[in-house]
């Protein structure tokens, strides 16, 4: 069984001239030495899950803001490969 969590981090988006929140996957490694121990799975951003979702779904500061360059989005990819969750940032 695989455990995980999720972390925040903001950053600042160049397209939209905007702080936008990232959510974080960190999956716990189950290091003996270090239980805090997680590796990066993935991050989401609110942008890029608007469009998925119809504008009526859409929640918040957001609402109506898209992005469909997630794939190339370095943002999305900036996050150390492994980290300690204790520290509370990525």
């Amino acid at each position: 069984m695989e455990y995980y969590t999720y972390l925040g981090k903001r950053v600042f988006c160049k397209r939209w001239n905007k702080e936008i929140p990232l959510s974080v996957k960190y999956i716990l490694t189950s290091n003996p030495d270090n239980p805090y121990e997680a590796r990066f799975a993935y991050a989401k951003c609110p942008l890029a899950e608007n469009c998925k979702i119809k504008p009526s779904d859409q929640e918040g500061e957001f609402k109506y803001l898209i992005c469909t360059h997630s794939d190339e989005c370095k943002l999305l990819r900036d996050f150390e490969p492994i980290t300690d969750v204790r520290e509370g940032h990525c």
